[in-house]
C-alpha cells in the first residue's frame, strides 16, 4: 500500500537515508545551509561597511566645496554627475538622468555604492571647476539649459579630460593646458 500512494503523487524517499532518519537528515541539513549562508552575509557585510564607511568618508569632505548644485542655485545637493564630477540636487539628477548616462551617470551620494574610480572622478572633478571650463571655453553660463550645457563638444572634451586625470592618464590636450600655464 505504502509503494502504491508512492506511485501516485510521484514521490519517493531518498534511497540513501532510511526512514526513520529522514527528518533528522532534513533538518541537519537546513541548519547546515542556514549557517552557510548567514557567515557569507556577515562576511559580505563587514566588507560592505567598511566600504560604505569610507566613501562616505570621502564624499563628505568633497561635499564641502561643493554645497551648491552644479546646474541651479539649491544647496545641499545629494545627487552627482559621475562622468561630469559635478553635484546635483534632486530635480537636477533627473533632467541628467534623461540625458543618458553616456552623458552624465547620475549616482545618490546616500543610497547608492560608489567605486574607487568613480570617487576618483569625484575628487578630480568639481562644480567650480566643471562651471568655470565651460565658461572659459565656450562661454556657457552656469545655469544654461542642461542639455545645451551638458551635450556640447567642450562638455565632452571635459569628460575625457576628468576620466583621464582619475585614470592617471595624460593626454595631448593636457599637454597643450600645462604649455599654455607657463
Amino acid at each position: 500500500i505504502y509503494r502504491e500512494r508512492e506511485r501516485e503523487r510521484g514521490t519517493r524517499r531518498p534511497p540513501f537515508v532510511p526512514k526513520k532518519k529522514r527528518h533528522a537528515y532534513l533538518l541537519d541539513l537546513v541548519i547546515y545551509i542556514y549557517i552557510y549562508i548567514h557567515i557569507m552575509a556577515d562576511e559580505n557585510d563587514d566588507h560592505n561597511n567598511r566600504a560604505t564607511t569610507t566613501t562616505r568618508a570621502v564624499l563628505s569632505t568633497l561635499k564641502i566645496e561643493n554645497d551648491r548644485c552644479a546646474d541651479c542655485p539649491t544647496g545641499n545637493p545629494d545627487w552627482a554627475s559621475v562622468t561630469n564630477g559635478v553635484w546635483l540636487c534632486l530635480g537636477c539628477s533627473g533632467v541628467h538622468r534623461s540625458l543618458g548616462v553616456h552623458v552624465s551617470f547620475v549616482r545618490s551620494i546616500t543610497m547608492d555604492s560608489w567605486t574607487r574610480r568613480q570617487l576618483e572622478m569625484m575628487r578630480e572633478g568639481g562644480n567650480e571647476k566643471f562651471n568655470s571650463y565651460l565658461r572659459k571655453k565656450a562661454g556657457i553660463g552656469t545655469y544654461a539649459p542642461a542639455r545645451e550645457k551638458y551635450t556640447s563638444k567642450w562638455a565632452e572634451k571635459y569628460r575625457e579630460k576628468l576620466k583621464n586625470k582619475a585614470e592617471g592618464t595624460k593626454t595631448r590636450d593636457d599637454d597643450d593646458d600645462d604649455d599654455k600655464k607657463k
